[in-house]
């Protein structure tokens, strides 16, 4: 039971209803506090009713309830693509006695899709069915649709000198009208590779790319999940400025005013194409016969990125746009420009009235929020790649190799929307990996092999402003062809059984399971056999 002193009939009033949690922190027990009968209501209880129906919560479910709850929950999914292309390379001309190289690219593309639900997943509110939907929880995600797309390349290499090499290439894309707003866009890319000796290779390149968004971010069709969220709007009209000024900004609203509801979910038609920019710079370095380095510095910027609108955005702008500039000082943060008459629609709140106490409320509760896909988001990576190789061939020992990669991020900024600020997601979000290292160590001679692999993920920001340790891994494999057709292999997963690092401020099971795995060591033995 989640109120106080249910299982006293102390605890039940005369009207029926029950105190529930909300009074126990206040006035615990509730049954002994009788003499002051506090009211049910919006007005005793900040925002939220402490009272509840006991039967209703805690009477009995029969079998015919319980099989109205039942119902087909299946989704089938149907897609189709059409690929055609078209090449053409080939020489001609001369520059500085040498040919120009080009090729000539022709691309047809057409894709289609459908995602299709039981109709018990559909929200027939939304829909017009005949049917309530079965499944109260919200309806699944569903939609389908087609687009197609031609393209067009060349490329050209021109050698500009003995040891300087030009190449520029430029694409158009065009998608057909009737699928969205993306329509056509041309990229373009130039580099140069320069050799100052017949060891060493340095090269850049500057490039633009273009996208169009994914197809279910455009033909999503129109479902919900529960979710939850602040509503902002509902604490700064009770407690803000011109309420009870116990909240003189966002961040000091009571928790009551957390929302838990409807999420409603679509496609957006009026996306257009993400673009970017790439830039590059790095050298290919032959030190010795049997030795080679290579190092890239990278940045790439993408801009117009697809990003769904959070429910709390969603809520601050419908407070700007009820309230105005008061709102956005008291929210504290930048709040994107939007069509309020838009955010009106996407909003649903429920009636001013208390439906237990008959209270006025000064704003209705949140019920239901809109989101939707948008082109708000910009994304930079900075970083730098090494790779490093060592052969090494002996008549009777076998063969050796060591490899050794590298890739480090420097910068991973991102900017949320137009009104937001920039920040390094490295800094500013949890279980970023900042670098991360491989080494491969491997010997074969004649019908086997034998590697070990290491690998190290550098260090991460996670809960509590705390950092973790790095994370290291050995996997120890033999392989041995029995046959020109048939390859048998053994391997040691996690050769040192290094466990998860614990994050004690993380949820059951203590660690961050999108990086790090709980199997510890394995082992695993099979075949490949090539038909």
């Amino acid at each position: 039971m989640s109120g106080v002193g249910l299982l006293d009939p102390n605890s039940v009033r005369e009207d029926g209803l029950a105190y529930g949690t909300y009074y126990q922190n206040a006035y615990s027990p509730a049954y002994a506090s009788f003499d002051a009968d506090y009211a049910c209501g919006y007005e005793a209880f900040f925002g939220y009713n402490n009272c509840f129906l006991p039967d209703r919560l805690f009477g009995a479910i029969s079998n015919e309830q319980m099989n109205s709850w039942l119902a087909d929950d299946t989704t089938t999914s149907w897609s189709e693509q059409i690929f055609a292309d078209y090449d053409v390379t080939g020489e001609f001309g001369d520059v500085n006695g040498a040919p120009i190289g080009f090729a000539f690219n022709v691309e047809y593309q057409s894709q289609d899709y459908e995602l299709t639900p039981s109709a018990g997943r559909l929200d027939d509110v939304q829909f017009g069915g005949d049917n309530a939907i079965d499944f109260i929880q919200g309806s699944t995600r569903f939609g389908g649709g087609d687009r197609q797309r031609w393209s067009v390349g060349v490329e050209f290499s021109v050698p500009l000198s003995d040891n300087l090499e030009l190449g520029l290439a430029s694409r158009t894309d065009n998608y057909d009208d009737d699928s969205s707003k993306v329509g056509g866009a041309v990229s373009n890319m130039a580099n140069l590779a320069y050799r100052p000796n017949e060891n060493l290779l340095l090269r850049a390149s500057a490039s633009q790319s273009f996208r169009a968004p994914d197809m279910h971010y455009i033909y999503a069709g129109e479902s919900s999940a529960f979710s939850s969220g602040y509503d902002y709007v509902g604490c700064y009209v009770a407690q803000g400025p011109s309420g009870s000024g116990t909240a003189a900004t966002a961040q000091a609203c009571d928790t009551l005013y957390s929302f838990s509801g409807r999420q409603f979910n679509s496609g957006n038609k009026e996306l257009v194409e993400e673009k970017g920019q790439n830039y590059s710079f790095g050298f290919v370095w032959q030190v010795a016969e049997n030795l080679s380095v290579q190092w890239d510095a990278y940045q790439v910027v993408l801009e117009d990125a697809v990003r769904t609108e959070s429910i709390s955005s969603v809520i601050a702008q419908s407070g700007q746009c009820l309230y105005g500039q008061a709102f956005q000082t008291w929210y504290g943060s930048n709040i994107n420009q939007a069509s309020c008459t838009d955010i009106a629609s996407r909003i649903v709140r429920g009636p001013v009235t208390d439906p237990l106490s008959g209270d006025t409320l000064p704003i209705g509760p949140l019920e239901s929020v809109k989101v939707q896909p948008r082109n708000s988001a910009f994304l930079e990576y900075i970083g730098h790649d090494t790779f490093v190789r060592w052969t090494k061939e002996t008549e009777n020992l076998g063969d050796f190799r060591v490899t050794v990669s590298s890739s480090t991020t420097v910068r991973r900024n991102q900017k949320l929307d137009a009104e937001s600020e920039t920040f390094d997601l490295l800094e500013y979000y949890i279980y970023e990996p900042r670098s991360q290292q491989n080494v491969n160590v491997g010997w074969s001679r004649q019908d086997h092999s034998l590697n070990l692999f290491a690998d190290r993920m550098g260090h991460m920001n996670i809960r509590q402003g705390l950092e973790s340790n790095p994370h290291i891994t050995y996997n120890l494999s033999y392989g041995y062809d029995y046959s020109p057709d048939i390859q048998l292999y053994a391997a040691v997963i996690n050769v040192t059984d290094v466990m998860p690092q614990k994050d004690a401020y993380a949820g059951y099971p203590y660690y961050e399971g999108s990086y790090f795995s709980v199997m510890g060591r394995y082992a695993r033995l099979g075949f490949n056999y090539r038909f």
